[in-house]
């Protein structure tokens, strides 16, 4: 496992950005009936009084099917910037 550090900003920005989904990740449409290619994206409407993240620090070795702990090191600020 990599001893880089993880970024907690690059993170939320990561996880907030819009994804495509397809092929076996395809969302099923109510209006088609059937499943679909999307865009998908995670929003925050209001800014929370207390932000309580869990963070996976685990990754799947593919090889040995099974999960493993990740080594590296957090970098938290004191503010995060969700925009």
């Amino acid at each position: 496992s990599s001893r880089k550090s993880y970024n907690l900003q690059q993170g939320l920005e990561d996880f907030f950005k819009e994804q495509k989904v397809s092929e076996e990740n395809q969302m099923f449409c109510n209006n088609c009936d059937a499943k679909q290619d999307a865009d998908t994206k995670y929003e925050m409407t209001q800014s929370p009084d207390v932000l309580t993240l869990l963070l996976k620090r685990f990754t799947l070795d593919y090889k040995q099917s099974r999960y493993t702990k990740l080594q590296s090191s957090t970098d938290v600020v004191p503010t995060l910037n969700i925009e």
